[in-house]
C-alpha cells in the first residue's frame, strides 16, 4: 500500500490536514489498492508544519529522558488531529484542539494514557468513545525516551559497540580522559566524544531506564566510579567487560563503597552474552545482544543450574503419623513446599521420601512439566545426613549448585527462595542462609541453604542427623547470609506444633 500511502500524504500536505485512509480486501483489484493477505488497516496520515507546537514538545520530552504518551482523534473527521500529550505524571503537556473535546473523551483518553505509560513495553491502543453524534476513536500512542549508551573507555571495541548500537537506534556518548583513547575522529558515528573522568560525566546526566552504561577500560580508577555513579541512577543496564577474576575484584570495591549484594548484581559482568566470539566485533555483538534483551524486559545473564532438594524421608516418631499428609490450609504439608520450589527459579526439585514413601507419593500433585522428581531413600533411618546424600546423588550433572528445603516448612514461600539464590549468585562464597531476626537482637539461621557444589564433598561426609547447619557452624568464613526482618519458619515436628500452625495459619 506504499504507494497510494505516498499519493495521500502529498494530498495531506497540500491540504494541511490529516487525513484516514482504509485499505480491505479490494473487490476490482485492477482499479482498487487490496490486501491479498485479507485483513482492513486504516493509516492515518497527518501533516505535520514546521516547528509545530505538538511534535517539538513530544521531541524535547524525549530529548529530556521523559515518558509521555500522545492521545489523537481518529473518528469524528471535524475533530480528527486533536491531541491531547500527556507526560508521566498525569499532567497535560500540551493540547491541539481542532473542536470541542468531549469531557467523556477527555477521560477515557487519559485513562489508556497512564496505562500506557504505567506498562513497561509502552504500545498503542485504540479507544471507542461513545458521543452524542456517535462514537469517537482515539489513537493512544506511547513514547518512551531515546535510548542513550555511555561506553566508558575509547577502545576498540568500544568503536564496534558505538556503530551496532546506531543500528539499534541508541544516541551514543564514549567518555574518556585520556588524550589517545578520547580522540573524536576514532569515533565517527558517536553522538558525542567526551574528554572526561567517566564519574563527571555520568553524575551530570540523567540516567533512566532506557539507559545504558559499559566500562570496558579493565582500570579500575575508571570503571569502579562509572559503575558508582551508573548503581545511584536508574539505569536500564550495567555492564563491566573483563575477566571474572577482575569483575570479583569490582565488585569488592563496590562493596567499600557501600553498595550491598542485591545492588552489585545489577552490574552483567563479564558484560555481553556468551557467544563464543573473540573479535572485536563479536564481543560488541555479544553486548549490543545482552543490552536489547535487557531493555525487552528478558533476563540476559546465563544463570548457573540450580537443583532444590526438598527433605522429607523422615518416620515422623515425634508426630505419630507421617506429618507430611497433615492437612494444612487444604493441602498436604509437604504439598506446600513443593509448590513453593516449583514456582521459584530454581531449575529443578528432587523431593526426597523415605518412611510412608508409597503412601506420601499417592498423595502428592506433582507439576506435568518435569520439574520435580521424586527419590526413595531407603536408608532413611540413618538419619538427615543419609536424605542430604542421596538428594546429591539424585540431583542434575549440571547443577553447580542445590538449594536445600526442608519438607516440614509449609511456610517457605518462591519468594524467600528466589531470595536467597539472588544473593548466592552476587556472592563470591560457596554458601548462602537466610538469617531470621525476630524479637530484639535474635539470629536464627533457618533455610533454604544454597551450596555450591564444591561442598558436596563435605556435605557428604556428615553422620546421622548433621545436615548443612552443622558444616557450615564449623566454617562460618564460608557463609554469605542473607538477613530477613521476620520470625523464621517454623518447622512441624509435634503434635503441638502442628496445632499451633493450624491456629496461625502460613504466617507462622
Amino acid at each position: 500500500v506504499e504507494s497510494e500511502v505516498h499519493r495521500r500524504a502529498l494530498e495531506a500536505l497540500d491540504s494541511g490536514r490529516p487525513d484516514l485512509v482504509r485499505f480491505s480486501v479490494a473487490e476490482a483489484p485492477e482499479l482498487d489498492v487490496g490486501l491479498s493477505c485479507g485483513g482492513t488497516i486504516d493509516v492515518l496520515i497527518e501533516p505535520v508544519a514546521g516547528g509545530a507546537d505538538d511534535w517539538r514538545t513530544i521531541a524535547e520530552a524525549l530529548r529530556s529522558h521523559e515518558r509521555l504518551a500522545v492521545a489523537e482523534v481518529v473518528d469524528p473527521a471535524h475533530l480528527r488531529g486533536s491531541k491531547l500529550i500527556f507526560f508521566a505524571s498525569g499532567e497535560v503537556a500540551r493540547e491541539v484542539d481542532r473542536g470541542d473535546l468531549p469531557v467523556a473523551l477527555r477521560k477515557a483518553a487519559a485513562r489508556e494514557a497512564a496505562a500506557l505509560l504505567g506498562s513497561a513495553d509502552g504500545g498503542a491502543v485504540t479507544i471507542d468513545v461513545p458521543l452524542a453524534e456517535g462514537e469517537a476513536i482515539v489513537f493512544v500512542q506511547s513514547f518512551a525516551a531515546e535510548p542513550q549508551l555511555y561506553i566508558v573507555g575509547g577502545t576498540e571495541i568500544g568503536a564496534a559497540l558505538c556503530k551496532l548500537a546506531k543500528v539499534m537506534g541508541m544516541r551514543v556518548t564514549i567518555v574518556d580522559p585520556r588524550a589517545a583513547y578520547g580522540a573524536r575522529e576514532r569515533f565517527p558515528d558517536a553522538d558525542e566524544v567526551v574528554r572526561a573522568w567517566p564519574n563527571e560525566v555520568l553524575d551530570s546526566r540523567r540516567l533512566g531506564p532506557s539507559s545504558a552504561v559499559v566500562t570496558l577500560t579493565h582500570d579500575a580508577k575508571l570503571d569502579v566510579p562509572a559503575l558508582v555513579c551508573a548503581l545511584r541512577s536508574q539505569a536500564g543496564y550495567i555492564g563491566a567487560l573483563g575477566s571474572r577474576r577482575t569483575h570479583e575484584k569490582r565488585k569488592a570495591a563496590l562493596a567499600a563503597e557501600g553498595f550491598t549484594d542485591e545492588d552489585i548484581v545489577r552490574v552483567h559482568g563479564p558484560a555481553g552474552l556468551d557467544l563464543g566470539g573473540a573479535s572485536a566485533a563479536e564481543i560488541a555483538l555479544s553486548i549490543i545482544a545482552e543490552i536489547s534483551a535487557a531493555q525487552n524486559g528478558r533476563d540476559p545473564r546465563s544463570r548457573a543450574f540450580v537443583s532444590g532438594v526438598v527433605l522429607a524421608g523422615g518416620a515422623s516418631a515425634r508426630m505419630g503419623r507421617p506429618k507430611q499428609l497433615l492437612a494444612f490450609e487444604g493441602k498436604p504439608l509437604l504439598q506446600h513446599v513443593i509448590d513453593a520450589a516449583v514456582a521459584s527459579r530454581l531449575d529443578e526439585v528432587v523431593v526426597v521420601l523415605g518412611a510412608n514413601a508409597d503412601e506420601i507419593r499417592a498423595a502428592l500433585v506433582l507439576p506435568e512439566s518435569g520439574k520435580v522428581r521424586v527419590v526413595v531413600n531407603a536408608a532413611h533411618a540413618k538419619g538427615l545426613s543419609e536424605s542430604v546424600r542421596y538428594g546429591l546423588s539424585a540431583v542434575s550433572r549440571r547443577a553447580s549448585a542445590v538449594a536445600i528445603l526442608l519438607g516440614d516448612q509449609p511456610a517457605m514461600s518462591a519468594e524467600m527462595i528466589d531470595r536467597v539464590l539472588a544473593a548466592h549468585t552476587a556472592s563470591t562464597k560457596p554458601a548462602t542462609r537466610p538469617v531470621f531476626s525476630g524479637v530484639g537482637d535474635a539470629r536464627t539461621p533457618g533455610h533454604p541453604v544454597v551450596l555450591a557444589r564444591s561442598l558436596w564433598p563435605e556435605l557428604r561426609e556428615l553422620h546421622g542427623d548433621e545436615g548443612a547447619r552443622a558444616l557450615l557452624a564449623e566454617r562460618p568464613e564460608l557463609v554469605n547470609e542473607v538477613r530477613i526482618i521476620a520470625a523464621a519458619p517454623a518447622d512441624i515436628d509435634t503434635p503441638e506444633d502442628y496445632a499451633r500452625a493450624v491456629a496461625c495459619g502460613a504466617g507462622i
